[in-house]
C-alpha cells in the first residue's frame, strides 16, 4: 500500500513537470531501490555517470555520501563525483 502511494505521488510529480514541447528528449524514469544500483543500470561504456556529493565541511567532507560511495565500489564504467558548490 505505501509502495503503491509513493508510485502514485512520483507519477503526478511526473506529469506536472514533464514538458514534451520544450524538451521532447527527455525521459523521467522511476525506480524505486538502491540509488546507485538504478543509476549504474543506465551507464554504457561510453558514458559518464555524474553523481553529486554534499559537499560537508570538516571529517565529515571525507565521507561521500551513501549514493557516491556505493557508486565508487560498484561502477565498471567511468563516473565522476561532484561536490556541491
Amino acid at each position: 500500500a505505501a509502495r503503491a502511494t509513493v508510485t502514485d505521488m512520483i507519477e503526478d510529480l511526473k506529469t506536472s513537470w514533464t514538458d514534451q514541447q520544450r524538451f521532447p528528449s527527455v525521459e523521467i524514469v522511476t525506480k524505486i531501490g538502491s540509488a546507485a544500483e538504478e543509476l549504474l543500470q543506465f551507464v554504457g561504456p561510453n558514458d559518464l555517470l555524474v553523481v553529486g556529493a554534499r559537499g560537508r565541511k570538516g571529517l565529515a567532507g571525507l565521507i561521500l555520501g551513501s549514493v557516491a560511495t556505493k557508486v565508487a565500489h560498484l561502477a565498471i564504467h567511468p563516473y565522476v563525483v561532484v561536490p556541491r558548490p
